[in-house]
């Protein structure tokens, strides 16, 4: 029940983005440019993405929640509160669909055990959005996470579970992590690819790169500047005093308030850069933001008589509603406009002059 109200939660966020804002242009399907071409694929990972996320059903245009479309592969079951934002902004964009995720986490690690088969690392190459990794099993080694955070710690967490690693009679060493964010997005071409990256290495996410395979385009967004990594033991001598723990805990911490610093930029710069704001308040936000008709008001245009020339519509009387203009003529060759032939209407709404 409590995973159902997390993904209408999840639902309803990526269509509230959707109201207030509009990518900053939409991709030409027709361009034969080849960083243009949108991958053939790309389509397909943006479906499951979001039916896997959100329940929602590209092919419905009112992006109905759909109860029976969720399919989220996530240990976890939803993506971290950390960076849901980001992860929502960057699915309501039609140029993008996130593939993994993780807003940062601090963690104890043990690399010996052998009661189940974790991850070391996010995966890159998968189908849908993950969050957290804890227990999925893809046979890249063997370990348990004795501690995992995506918020602050305390240092009785970390001195708790040194002293029920202690009960063991193991005494190898364990690693106590600091990771920062790590973000996987698919692009639908490489212009957009590269407008992504770019966004992403000017916040110093000085790690991140493109990864193009048959399949996809992937960008991957993170940084190592705030990595942290300590080899500690429950016993032995690399067990730490309760000072050093006080203190690793507390810079751990430190690097985690500046990960989240980093991530809220990186989610403003995309906001910025991918979209146009519309205001709500202007009636932008509550409505359809497509053009659906357009008011206009057709004249005849008089005969030129010429050829190889340029043509300015100026328009004169803005309070005017029959949207009277003058027509400048730059260039080309003839005798120019017959003003016997408009009638007395036409001429006082349509003024002309040639300028040869």
């Amino acid at each position: 029940m409590d995973s159902d109200k997390c993904k209408t939660s999840s639902s309803s966020r990526i269509k509230e983005k959707q109201k207030h804002l509009i990518p900053d242009y939409i991709d030409d399907e027709t361009s034969t440019n080849s960083d243009e071409i949108i991958f053939p694929s790309f389509s397909d990972l943006k479906r499951k993405t979001l039916q896997a996320l959100y329940g929602l059903d590209p092919k419905d245009k009112n992006q109905t929640y759909n109860h029976s479309l969720l399919m989220d592969k996530s240990p976890k079951g939803s993506v971290d509160e950390g960076i849901r934002s980001l992860v929502d902004l960057l699915n309501a964009h039609p140029s993008f669909s996130t593939l993994s995720s993780c807003s940062g986490r601090i963690s104890l690690f043990d690399p010996n055990h052998a009661a189940s088969k974790v991850p070391l690392e996010e995966e890159v190459e998968v189908e849908v959005e993950v969050g957290d990794n804890e227990r999925t099993n893809t046979g890249k080694g063997y370990g348990a996470w004795l501690i995992t955070s995506h918020a602050r710690i305390e240092t009785s967490q970390l001195i708790n579970a040194l002293i029920e690693q202690a009960k063991g009679n193991s005494n190898h060493a364990l690693i106590f992590k600091h990771e920062p964010l790590l973000l996987h997005v698919a692009a639908s071409n490489l212009v957009r690819a590269r407008q992504l990256l770019t966004l992403a290495l000017n916040l110093g996410f000085r790690e991140s790169g493109l990864v193009v395979t048959p399949k996809r385009i992937t960008v991957a967004i993170r940084s190592h500047s705030l990595t942290l990594t300590v080899p500690i033991a429950s016993r032995g001598r690399l067990r730490p005093n309760d000072e050093f723990l006080d203190e690793l805990v507390r810079e751990a911490n430190e690097r985690f308030d500046l990960n989240v610093e980093k991530l809220n930029r990186l989610e403003s710069d995309v906001e910025q850069s991918l979209f146009q704001n519309v205001d709500a308040s202007s009636g932008g936000g509550g409505g359809n933001n497509n053009l659906d008709s357009v008011d206009l008001i057709a004249t005849p245009l008089p005969q030129l008589n010429l050829w190889g020339h340029t043509v300015l519509c100026m328009p004169t009387g803005a309070e005017n509603e029959n949207g009277s203009v003058d027509l400048i003529t730059l260039g080309g060759q003839g005798t120019g406009p017959d003003c016997t032939d408009i009638g007395a209407d036409e001429s006082n709404t349509m003024p002309q002059r040639a300028n040869g």
